[in-house]
């Protein structure tokens, strides 16, 4: 199957009057084509969210699936991530302390006959990274690779950073018989 470039998108979000970080349900439809995912997730819980996921379009084996997730969702991307010309979907979330900590997670399409999911590695276990890092995660898609971009905090930053900003690019590989995972394919510091 070949990536149509007519790209669907349909989303509904509910926010809170009082706080935009207490997001209340995320129920989102992507595209690529006749083929994507339908996602539903209540943002109830700041910390551990299910998340349900319909394959549309996808081989009859294909099933709904629930997993959980760390967070809240704040918005979902279709793409091809992994260059094999079927539409992956990419679900970023925030949790922590006033939604301060931003995670991404793949849903990958293994041939439109399943899909598998694929967190991204955390920041805070990567001593090349950690350093600085305080969260306000942006994330961005660019050419099929995961841009991630945060403030650095020096040790005597209290509330605003003054160490620039860190920039990660991931690239998704693997496949579905040894499994998916994310690499950062570069990094740099930005002053």
């Amino acid at each position: 199957m070949k990536l149509n470039l007519a790209f669907s998108v349909f989303s509904v979000l509910i926010f809170s009057a009082n706080d935009t970080n207490a997001q209340k349900r995320t129920d989102t439809t992507l595209k690529i084509g006749k083929v994507g995912y339908h996602v539903i997730c209540s943002n109830k819980d700041a910390v551990r969210n299910e998340l349900d996921i319909k394959p549309l379009g996808f081989d009859n084996e294909a099933r709904e699936t629930m997993v959980y997730i760390k967070g809240r969702v704040t918005t979902c991307e279709i793409d091809d991530l992994n260059g094999d010309g079927f539409p992956d979907m990419l679900i970023f979330t925030m949790s922590g302390p006033k939604g301060a900590y931003g995670d991404a997670y793949a849903i990958v399409s293994a041939g439109n006959k399943r899909f598998v999911p694929v967190g991204l590695p955390d920041v805070q276990l990567d001593a090349k990274y950690k350093e600085g890092y305080r969260g306000q995660d942006e994330f961005s898609l660019v050419e099929g690779t995961l841009m991630r971009k945060y403030p650095i905090y020096k040790a005597e930053d209290t509330d605003k950073p003054t160490g620039g900003k860190r920039v990660i690019q991931y690239q998704l590989s693997g496949n579905a018989e040894t499994g998916f995972k994310f690499s950062p394919l570069q990094s740099f510091d930005i002053k």
